[in-house]
Parts: C-alpha cells; sequence; structure tokens
C-alpha cells in the first residue's frame, strides 16, 4: 500500500531492510514490486495496476544495482 509518514527520509529508510531504495526525495519503493525502470520513472504494481513513480538522477545508480541483483536471484 501507500504510507505516509511524518519523519525524516534518512530515519525512514534506515528502519526498513534492503528492500527498499529510495528513488526521489519523497519516494521509497519497495524493490519485490519494480517491474521496469526508466530513465525519469520507476514501475512499480501496486493493486494489480502499474504505477509510475518519478526518479530523481542522485537516486537511480542504488535503484538499478539492486534491481539488477532482483533479477539475477529470480
Amino acid at each position: 500500500g501507500i504510507y505516509e509518514e511524518r519523519a525524516a527520509m534518512k530515519d525512514i529508510i534506515a528502519d526498513l531492510n534492503n528492500y527498499f531504495v529510495r528513488v526521489h526525495r519523497g519516494y521509497i519503493v519497495n524493490m519485490k514490486r519494480v517491474r521496469m525502470i526508466k530513465s525519469k520513472y520507476v514501475g512499480v504494481t501496486e493493486g494489480g495496476k502499474l504505477v509510475q513513480i518519478p526518479i530523481k538522477r542522485n537516486f537511480s545508480h542504488e535503484l538499478k544495482e539492486k534491481f539488477i541483483d532482483k533479477l539475477d536471484q529470480d
């Protein structure tokens, strides 16, 4: 689901496991739900639908690395 939290993003991401990646100032995604990565957004499944979440350039490197690792595990 989509959750709202009133805390610093760095604190939230520190409490989550390795399946979660920060992709934007206001977004963290679950790598188990990532279906595709484009240059400006990531496609994530939510409720059977594909949702596009924006990616900031400074967060894209970690996202791509974890996506490749996920593909290797599948």
